[in-house]
């Protein structure tokens, strides 16, 4: 939803989500999450604004969740907090490209709680995957927004450099 919020193209992966999201967001005032469609709704509304914490909060917070066993597991508990810090990133590029010039990438990771070669990582995937136009300055630690065309060779050998 992120990444399609500045077109017009408003493609997500469900419609009817995207409408009960839409729906949430013309409310003038939100009560407590009371069934599991309003905790998932308050933790997309969270992340889209970029909020990682508050939205596994959201989700650690459904009642039908926690009686699972899996829940009980540190490692799936680890699992859901990294993708959703990954998730809260894409969407912080993808709302902040439009009004910042260059991000430092040290910043970018203490704000996230993610590793920095994790970050270049997932910065080189997504301008691999053409959904940003931005450049990685290894040198400086900065990431430039639109400053031209990035060397895909380039990108993907730092893309390897960082694989885990």
């Amino acid at each position: 939803m992120a990444q399609n919020q500045f077109t017009m193209n408003k493609q997500t992966a469900s419609r009817t989500f995207r409408k009960l999201v839409e729906t949430y967001d013309t409310h003038a005032f939100h009560l407590a999450p009371e069934n599991y469609r309003d905790f998932i709704v308050f933790a997309a509304r969270a992340l889209n604004q970029s909020d990682w914490k508050s939205a596994v909060d959201n989700v650690f917070s459904i009642p039908m969740l926690m009686r699972m066993p899996e829940y009980q597991d540190q490692k799936f508990r680890t699992s859901i907090i990294e993708s959703f810090k990954k998730a809260a990133f894409e969407s912080f590029l993808y709302r902040s490209a439009k009004q910042y010039k260059s991000f430092c990438l040290k910043s970018l990771s203490d704000m996230f709680g993610l590793s920095k070669p994790a970050v270049i990582k997932q910065i080189a995937q997504m301008i691999m995957q053409n959904k940003l136009q931005m450049n990685i300055d290894a040198q400086s630690d900065l990431l430039f927004v639109n400053e031209g065309a990035t060397d895909i060779k380039e990108l993907q050998q730092l893309s390897l450099q960082y694989v885990s």
